[in-house]
């Protein structure tokens, strides 16, 4: 199984993606970059707009915050929704 460790402005790895839901890319590993030196204070609050897969989100949670993800496609927000659950991220209530 894939780690899901997060250090620094690493991503989760081993994400699902129903098909035409963004994956990470390169943007997505700068912003990695730029959230880890941001969110730094247990329980912050992060949204992501046009969450995709969901690693931004997830990698948020891991640094201890409170996190709200959201995308106009409904496959997109199935699939961080389905990546936090697999990571026992999810919202209790809201699998």
């Amino acid at each position: 199984m894939a780690s899901t460790a997060v250090t620094s402005g690493s991503l989760p790895t081993g994400l699902i993606a129903l098909p035409g839901v963004y994956r990470p890319r390169g943007d997505t590993h700068l912003v990695a970059e730029a959230l880890a030196q941001e969110v730094s204070t247990p329980g912050a609050y992060v949204l992501e707009i046009g969450t995709g897969a969901g690693a931004l989100a997830l990698q948020a949670v891991r640094r201890g915050a409170r996190v709200a993800a959201v995308d106009v496609s409904w496959g997109a927000a199935a699939t961080a929704r389905r990546n936090a659950a697999r990571r026992r991220m999810a919202e209790p209530g809201n699998p």
